[in-house]
């Protein structure tokens, strides 16, 4: 499990926009399970092995499916109103998932 705060993804479009006016507006980060095969640099973050044993590091004996990967996102209370913005208000994450393909057999 991993997890990044809104602060800490500014600027992270640069990397693939550099000359664009609008790349502090996005967002792009990677999770990646290739190990030293994979991508490298401060907007990386590599995710453990499909074959770890998830719980074993918090003293549980609960299995874990590595092999999915969730993005959850959240949207806080506004402090001037004490309410969530409305859903509709939203700009919702969208996500590019890239998986190798199958090795024929």
């Amino acid at each position: 499990m991993t997890a990044k705060n809104h602060r800490g993804l500014r600027g992270t479009a640069r990397d693939y926009l550099p000359d664009s006016p609008v790349a502090d507006q996005l967002y792009a980060w990677t999770f990646s399970r290739a190990g030293d095969a994979g991508p490298t640099g401060p907007h990386v973050t590599e995710l453990p092995a499909v074959e770890t044993d998830f719980c074993a590091q918090f003293g549980a004996d609960r299995p874990v499916d590595m092999s999915r990967m969730q993005a959850v996102a959240r949207a806080y209370m506004q402090p001037e109103t004490l309410t969530h913005p409305a859903l509709s208000s939203l700009l919702l994450d969208r996500l590019l998932v890239f998986t190798p393909k199958s090795k024929s057999k």
